[in-house]
């Protein structure tokens, strides 16, 4: 896995390793392994916004590399509420 890469990385790497693969919102390049046992089920990446998506989809990503079944819930973030009169 090679993580805060580009397109002309991804590219590269698909010339010597044609099963290369470029999910481009975490911009990461892996290469699957096959037949991975999930090690932990229920792993839960939680955003509190959208700006912070680009490193939970990076961390559901390694994660899920790694064996794990992994959910994202995103942007669950919100206002304060009020309770004055």
């Amino acid at each position: 896995m090679v993580t805060k890469t580009n397109q002309e990385a991804y590219l590269a790497v698909l010339k010597g390793t044609p099963e290369a693969e470029f999910p481009q919102l975490p911009a990461a390049i892996v290469v699957p392994t096959p037949n991975t046992t999930v090690r932990h089920a229920g792993i839960i990446v939680v955003t509190a916004g959208t700006a912070d998506l680009p490193v939970a989809e990076e961390a559901v990503l390694t994660a899920s590399l790694m064996g794990n079944d992994v959910m994202l819930i995103n942007d669950v973030g919100g206002a304060r509420a009020s309770t004055g009169s």
